[in-house]
This record gives C-alpha cells, sequence and structure tokens, in this order.
C-alpha cells in the first residue's frame, strides 16, 4: 500500500516469505525498515506509514489484529511516499 496512512490500531506483522519496505514516518523523521522472511514489525496506532512490495508483490505475511474487522487504514492524503526510493530500485 504505497500511500501514507495510519491505522487506529497497532499491527504486528510476521514476514514469512518474501519481503517488504516499511516507511514509517515519526516526527520529522522517515524510517525506512526492510523486512524480509523471518522478520517481525510493530507499527504502533497512529503512526503514519506506508508499505512497498515492489513492482510484483510475492510475499507471505502473518497479520495479527485487535479487532475481529482488522486494521483500517486511514490516508493521508500527503504524497510523500513518491519522494521516497523505492524497493525494486
Amino acid at each position: 500500500m504505497l500511500a501514507e496512512h495510519t491505522c487506529d490500531e497497532d499491527q504486528l506483522r510476521f514476514f514469512a516469505a518474501g519481503r517488504g519496505l516499511f516507511s514509517l514516518r515519526i516526527e520529522d523523521y522517515i524510517y525506512a525498515v526492510l523486512c524480509e522472511k523471518g522478520d517481525l514489525i510493530g507499527v504502533p496506532a497512529g503512526v503514519r506509514h506506508w508499505l512497498d512490495l515492489g513492482e510484483e508483490p510475492r510475499f507471505v505475511a502473518i497479520r495479527v489484529f485487535n479487532q475481529a474487522q482488522g486494521s483500517v487504514a486511514n490516508f493521508t492524503g500527503d504524497k510523500i511516499a513518491a519522494d521516497f526510493p523505492r524497493l525494486d530500485d
């Protein structure tokens, strides 16, 4: 999901196969975290972020939710993700 958004609940994602590039905007900083097979990432509720799965996504991830309906993305409308290097660059 290459559009900045927040979620109403904490995210926990385990990468069982493949990879993805999480970008987290925390205050005035952008942190890019490459997640690959065996990695676990937690994104707290309300943190602005986006996920780049590459031009041909091939991944398996296990996500854990607190709510039965899962996490809902609240898009910020900011085009910041377009200004950063992509996973396949």
